[in-house]
């Protein structure tokens, strides 16, 4: 169990452990998404996805050519933006590119989670019961279980995440996945009762995620993976409305209030698999240049080029005025997983 206060902010890394796909390779799964071409008119000879066209003509009715043309300017444009949020955050007044990057996002994610090493199906038995846990021990959320729950008993179960707060970037439910079947494992405890638990864990999903999950009970469910049923027209773009840009969440005042929140009363906080990006960096910046409370800051810079790194060493400092610079620790050699592996009992410090 963790002493101090401590917030995990997640980025893409965090998935990538798991599978998912994340910079040029999600780019180009979402190109080809958007590769929506019919050559007589009715047949569609590209490789693009059907239920994103099937939710356009929804949307647009007969006149969906203006949706189409903003298809292939994604499917031509993406390649030279950081990712597909800056992509549509710089076309930010093009209603139609914001609704078809969303759209190929929500279609993406949920591809990728079925790929993923946590995707099982239930309809498979004993076998579908739960996660595999054992293809996915390397992983940092394998690791930080392993931190959550020294020392709690099943008694005190309810109190796991008691000094834990999580700030992800991603769009993706690997987290909250894995928190739920791991609850039941380990503890032998049901549903409602992980669910319960999971309820006092604050997790903040900066620029959305695609749906909620059957046992969180709220509106526009998706299972992890969408394994019992094929996304339809409507629901997809029902579920593009819980997507957002840079643009949106800078405008977006309670959002922005709840993670400078859990930034302020952080004692210690661990940045994994996250890329420093300036516009997510803006996100996490205090208001005002005040000092927080954070005592350490650990994290990794894995994968990142040494002139990122050098940024990283700028970046961290603004984040936490009056923070010096020895209680700062990040580590460019260790994924995610590893650095949880080798470092983390110094968090239960």
């Amino acid at each position: 169990m963790l002493e101090s206060r401590t917030l995990f902010i997640i980025g893409a890394g965090g998935s990538a452990e798991f599978g998912l796909l994340i910079g040029d390779q999600l780019k180009s799964e979402i190109s080809t998404r958007m590769d929506i071409r019919f050559s007589d008119g009715f047949n569609m000879d590209g490789d693009g996805d059907f239920a994103i066209y099937a939710a356009l003509k929804d949307e647009a009715g007969s006149d969906i050519n203006d949706y189409l043309h903003a298809c292939w300017k994604i499917k031509g444009g993406i390649v030279l933006a950081n990712s597909i949020d800056n992509f549509i955050d710089s076309h930010r007044g093009d209603e139609k590119i914001q609704l078809c990057g969303k759209l190929a996002i929500i279609q993406a994610i949920i591809a990728a989670e079925k790929n993923s090493s946590l995707f099982f199906d239930p309809n498979e038995g004993q076998q579908g019961d739960s996660i595999n846990f054992d293809d996915v021990q390397a992983s940092y959320l394998v690791q930080l279980w392993r931190l959550l729950q020294a020392g709690v008993e099943l008694g005190d179960v309810t109190s796991i995440f008691d000094n834990v707060a999580v700030v992800t970037f991603n769009y993706d439910r690997c987290i909250e996945h894995f928190l739920y079947h791991a609850l039941q494992q380990h503890y032998s405890v049901q549903q409602d009762v992980a669910a319960d638990v999971i309820s006092n864990l604050p997790i903040i999903h900066v620029y959305g995620k695609v749906g909620m999950l059957p046992w969180q009970g709220l509106p526009e469910v998706v299972p992890f993976g969408g394994y019992d049923r094929g996304s339809s027209a409507i629901s997809i773009r029902r579920l593009s409305e819980g997507i957002s840009t840079y643009t949106e969440q800078i405008e977006d005042t309670d959002l922005l209030n709840a993670i400078n929140a859990e930034m302020d009363r952080a004692e210690t906080v661990v940045f994994l698999g996250f890329s420093f990006f300036p516009e997510n960096i803006q996100l996490l910046m205090p208001p005002v240049r005040r000092k927080r409370l954070a005592k350490r800051i650990v994290g990794t810079t894995y994968g990142l080029s040494e002139s990122a790194v050098g940024v990283v060493g700028q970046s961290i400092p603004k984040l936490f005025p009056g923070l010096q610079h020895e209680n700062i620790q990040v580590n460019s050699n260790l994924k995610c997983g590893n650095f949880l592996q080798e470092f983390g009992r110094e968090l239960t410090l």
